[in-house]
């Protein structure tokens, strides 16, 4: 997961490797001691870093890049930044900031095209793209696990309040063919990259209507036999992304109750949650979450907020579930959301919750 250092006015990320790292940007020349403090507090040291790559070469994008490879951080250039690397030096030198100017002689020139096998190399998956709309020097780093790092391309959903927007509409069309999740800015707020029907919200989910934007997630999820699909009573066989697409459309052709969850600070997929065989009484309640969201309080979240809203928007009396005897975990979830027990069988734990009196 990347690291982000912000010590001046420039947002700069650290992308963890197999054996060091790669920072995507610098801030100005002369904040060299607040770069080493971030660094610090981020339990990190230059020795951390082994290449640095500049999204342009604009001042407060590059100024310290001469002094770390001075100590030996090691600069990765694209063939399309190189008459571009000297920009900013007649700005420092006007300044009088201390600044030294990148050898780019030292430097490790690839294309575009050669970056994933070169990052690849360094235990990054991912890829640099050119961005010109920005600056002819601009570039983007489109990690595959759905975060990309766009220095100061201009947020897409700007682009109309731009008169000659093609560039920019150019630039964007090739990030989101990546399929990102989330952007990082250098000068902006992180931003959500996907868009969804929001159904309702919660205080950090959002409840989403099935999206195909989500296959990937979705795949991830439910082939992870160990941490999600044993509890659902699935096998081991792999599902394929064509079968998920085929469950997402006939999902939304039934207009099943059925959400994704999406959490509002990150944007990072939760899991899903359903209620099945709905009647004008009742449903069963469905939920299957990430490995990585479990844990952290979602599944209470969900289950409680899912509940108020069969309730007050549906206008259900009960909510019934089943799970297995060996899920503790669930059914101490469960308990806590106000389930109570009301059957068992040796292969599952019935539990149901009143949402309000039976009507007459």
């Amino acid at each position: 997961m990347a690291v982000k250092l912000k010590y001046g006015n420039t947002s700069t990320y650290y992308i963890p490797g197999i054996d060091g790292g790669l920072l995507v940007d610098t801030d100005y020349a002369g904040t060299l001691p607040a770069f080493y403090k971030a660094l610090k507090e981020n339990g990190l040291t230059l020795r951390d870093i082994s290449y640095v790559m500049a999204t342009h070469y604009h001042p407060d994008h590059m100024g310290l890049i001469g002094e770390i490879a001075k100590q030996g951080v090691r600069l990765l250039l694209f063939d399309v930044q190189k008459d571009s690397v000297h920009f900013s030096d007649g700005l420092f030198r006007r300044d009088g900031l201390p600044f030294i100017p990148i050898d780019e002689d030292k430097a490790e020139v690839i294309s575009c095209g050669e970056s994933r096998s070169f990052l690849d190399s360094l235990g990054i998956q991912g890829e640099v793209i050119h961005t010109p709309s920005h600056s002819p020097d601009s570039m983007s780093l489109v990690l595959d696990d759905g975060d990309c790092f766009v220095g100061d391309l201009e947020p897409f959903d700007l682009i109309d309040a731009y008169e000659d927007n093609a560039a920019l509409k150019r630039d964007w069309e090739l990030v989101l063919s990546f399929r990102p999740k989330r952007a990082f800015f250098a000068h902006r707020p992180e931003k959500a990259l996907r868009e969804y029907t929001e159904i309702f919200s919660s205080e950090r989910i959002s409840f989403v209507e099935v999206s195909e934007s989500l296959v990937d997630d979705y795949l991830a999820m439910v082939n992870d036999y160990e941490n999600v699909n044993r509890f659902l009573g699935g096998s081991k066989t792999a599902f394929t992304a064509e079968q998920e697409i085929l469950w997402v459309r006939s999902k939304l052709d039934r207009n099943d109750t059925v959400f994704s969850m999406i959490e509002k600070k990150t944007g990072a997929f939760i899991g899903n949650i359903e209620l099945m065989d709905l009647s004008d009484t009742e449903a069963e309640l469905g939920i299957a979450l990430t490995a990585k969201m479990q844990e952290k309080g979602f599944g209470t979240e969900a289950i409680l907020a899912l509940g108020a809203y069969a309730a007050d928007k549906l206008g259900l009396e009960r909510v019934y579930l089943r799970t297995a005897p060996f899920n503790s975990r669930a059914i101490h979830v469960y308990e806590k959301c106000g389930f109570k027990e009301y059957g068992r069988t040796e292969d599952h734990v019935f539990m149901e919750k009143l949402l309000k009196q039976p009507s007459l």
